[in-house]
């Protein structure tokens, strides 16, 4: 994630307008030639539009969805980095972030996406804990009961009684080992 100072913001913005002027100019060059030519010339000429065309819309914006080495994603890596004892398993212990600790994760990001990715790993953040098959406390894919989720009320409609019983079960879960 690249952050530009407002100076930095005016030499892209001068920089990007330039060159699609550039490009506007090239299109109305190849398109007049290509008006007034013939045969294999004009084909050539409509191929080198094509081609103007593309890398307009290649290089008119920066890429948006950046990306990582794939060794960001191995399997494994932060429990083997972390070494918990005693180690978080299903049905067993499992972890939990303090809330100040997410804070702080959610509001400092590192400087590259990899590192930021990688504290993520470590701090078992954001459902990274999936490719570690470390159970957390909380999170999208987190541990919960079949019971706790087939009675979970719809937000159209009050809970009764039964499914109130359940959440406080639910909120009540053990934490022994099993």
């Amino acid at each position: 994630m690249e952050i530009l100072l407002p100076e930095d913001a005016w030499r892209a913005t001068w920089q990007s307008g330039l060159s699609r002027a550039a490009f506007l100019v090239l299109a109305f060059l190849f398109t007049s030639a290509l008006l007034l030519s013939d045969g294999r010339r004009r084909i050539l000429l409509g191929c080198f539009l094509l081609v103007l065309f593309w890398l307009d819309f290649a290089t008119h914006a920066p890429t948006q969805n950046p990306g990582v080495k794939s060794s960001v994603y191995a399997p494994g890596w932060a429990r083997a980095q972390l070494n918990l004892k005693p180690e978080p398993r299903l049905g067993g212990f499992r972890v939990m972030l303090l809330p100040a600790a997410l804070e702080f994760l959610r509001y400092n990001p590192m400087p590259s996406l990899e590192e930021t990715y990688l504290r993520n790993r470590l701090a078992l953040r954001v459902n990274c804990n999936l490719l570690d098959e470390v159970p957390q406390i909380d999170g999208f894919f987190s541990l919960t009961r079949v019971r706790f989720a087939a009675s979970r009320p719809s937000p159209t409609t009050t809970p009764s009684a039964t499914s109130r019983r359940c959440w406080i079960s639910w909120g009540g879960a053990s934490d022994r080992p099993g």
